[in-house]
């Protein structure tokens, strides 16, 4: 990059942000006395950086950001953060859209979203509160719903639970509805109720096998 004079921050536009030495650092094009200049690979500060821990968020290229200087020195650059455009406008969540971009004027919403569309959302609307965890196409959800006294799971694809241990559930009731089946395979069952009769139901026909049932 060549020499030029640049008292405080500057704003410029990424140009690479694949740092051959995997540090995180970032190209920017900027606009000095009317010349365009790239500068070297310049680091990108962030909320928490540690040895291989930390926050890593890594500007798109073509992204607005702020550039400085320390010592007004050309060669010691370093991107100070982001910042929207009207060629880059601030994101939506589409799950509050009172909230969205302030319109209530109550700054409701934290959140993340990525490029393709993943959201992390704190909403913090008087009465509704909650935490979201979305995919991209919204119907894969994870959420603590405050107003509702619920934590929802849901998703309109398959929901697989794994565990090496245990695994345990606990509650005071328990409903399981499947609108085509339910499989159980394991190597014991085992079925009790400690103070009331086991009732089982069905609307045709029951079928139990076994090579020994007994019925008390």
């Amino acid at each position: 990059m060549g020499t030029f004079f640049q008292n405080g921050p500057i704003y410029g536009i990424v140009t690479d942000n694949a740092d051959p030495d995997g540090l995180g650092r970032v190209k920017v094009k900027l606009s000095v006395l009317g010349e365009d200049i790239e500068t070297n690979w310049i680091p990108v500060m962030t909320l928490y950086a540690s040895s291989e821990c930390g926050a890593f968020f890594l500007p798109e290229i073509d992204d607005q950001v702020v550039v400085a200087f320390l010592n007004d020195n050309p060669e010691q650059g370093v991107v100070l953060g982001s910042v929207w455009s009207e060629n880059a406008l601030p994101p939506e969540t589409g799950e509050n859209t009172g909230s969205d971009l302030n319109q209530d004027d109550e700054n409701n919403l934290k959140f993340i979203k990525s490029r393709s569309g993943h959201q992390i959302i704190l909403d913090d609307k008087d009465g509704e509160e909650k935490i979201q965890i979305l995919a991209a196409d919204g119907a894969t959800r994870f959420e603590f719903l405050a107003k509702d006294e619920l934590i929802n799971i849901e998703t309109d694809k398959d929901l697989r639970i794994s565990a090496g241990g245990k695994l345990s559930i606990e509650a005071e009731e328990g409903e399981f509805t499947f609108d085509k089946g339910l499989k159980i395979e394991a190597d014991k069952i085992a079925e009790e109720s400690k103070s009331k009769n086991i009732e089982s139901i069905a609307s045709q026909s029951m079928q139990v096998e076994g090579s020994s049932v007994k019925i008390n």
